[in-house]
């Protein structure tokens, strides 16, 4: 929920800047934003983790322990750029634009194999 609130926040901000101001445009744009999160069932997410190639789940586990895209590289033996671009691959594949969303997706996928 937290990760949800910056976007959130964002729209608020845009419609506030172009005068739409009421409580209805602000309540739906807190929860349009906040149910994207919780709308992937843990099956979808099992689902796209599936789908990731092993180097993909390589980057994802380095991710996941905080690593920026440089040390990543470094970890792996490639590149940023080709970081950047498996980073790509997962957000897309994992059909989240957050690192946050990824990082519960994640998470919660761990929780259900221990």
């Amino acid at each position: 929920m937290p990760g949800s609130i910056t976007p959130a926040l964002t729209l608020i901000k845009r419609n506030y800047a172009t005068g739409e101001r009421s409580a209805r445009s602000i309540s739906s744009a807190i929860n349009g934003k906040t149910a994207t999160l919780d709308f992937m069932t843990k099956e979808k997410v099992e689902e796209n983790l599936a789908r990731l190639t092993p180097r993909e789940r390589e980057v994802l586990a380095k991710i996941m322990e905080g690593l920026l895209n440089k040390e990543i590289a470094y970890a792996l033996g490639v590149s940023e750029r080709t970081v950047k671009a498996h980073r790509g691959q997962i957000m897309e594949k994992m059909q989240t634009k957050s690192v946050v969303a990824l990082t519960r997706m994640y998470l919660e996928a761990s929780f259900q194999k221990i």
